[in-house]
């Protein structure tokens, strides 16, 4: 099963450091991908996989 996760917040907020522990833990992380690009995005990263975790970090003016 795949996973996607959105994380906003404003500058300052930890959007970096907690996609850095996503990382850690296995989960596959873009930082400021353009909210028109996440569809096509989660659809290249799951490929012919079931199992993966994608998480996208952005600042809460771009959602």
């Amino acid at each position: 099963m795949s996973e996607i996760l959105i994380i906003t917040g404003m500058s300052g907020a930890g959007r970096s450091q907690f996609g850095n522990h996503l990382e850690d833990l296995g989960w596959f992380v873009i930082d400021n991908l353009p909210p028109a690009l996440i569809e096509q995005v989660h659809e290249l990263a799951i490929g012919k996989r079931q199992d993966v975790r994608l998480a996208i970090a952005m600042g809460a003016g771009a959602a």
